[in-house]
């Protein structure tokens, strides 16, 4: 597993990163605000840097939308 620091907005983000025998790069946010990404064995590390850095809006309004959620209704999690 190898983890990329995501800067947004004054964020850091860290996103965990493990290599996988799947056809795609996969995004996922948890509630615990944990963002974990699933990319293919022969993927070059620059690829998947390249991928979550498209996605840096949407993940840190993902993670927004869960503090919210937290701050609103704590049972949430």
């Amino acid at each position: 597993m190898k983890i990329y620091e995501l800067k947004y907005r004054g964020r850091i983000i860290p996103c965990y990163i493990t290599f996988k025998k799947v056809k795609n790069i996969n995004l996922r946010i948890h509630s615990n605000q944990k963002v974990k990404i699933s990319a293919p064995l022969r993927s070059e590390f620059q690829l998947i840097v390249d991928f979550i850095e498209s996605k840096k809006v949407w993940i840190h309004n993902k993670i927004t939308k869960f503090e919210q959620m937290i701050n609103v209704n704590p049972k949430v999690l």
